[in-house]
């Protein structure tokens, strides 16, 4: 398995666990929620999943 910079896998997994926690507060009563439902005709799960998505992309 592939180890970046000598790291043990299980030290990977968890720095990427605790770096990509986002929370998914107020994502399904946000503007973007109905915009994104309609525009991409998502349910509001899926809606809700894409929006932590891109905020997820947009934190440094």
């Amino acid at each position: 398995m592939y180890s970046p910079k000598g790291k043990k896998p299980t030290e990977t997994l968890k720095d990427l666990q605790t770096r990509n926690c986002y929370n998914p507060k107020e994502t399904t009563n946000s503007k973007e929620h109905g915009i994104i439902t309609k525009k991409h005709g998502l349910d509001r799960h899926t809606a809700s999943a894409y929006i932590i998505a891109l905020r997820g992309l947009k934190k440094p």
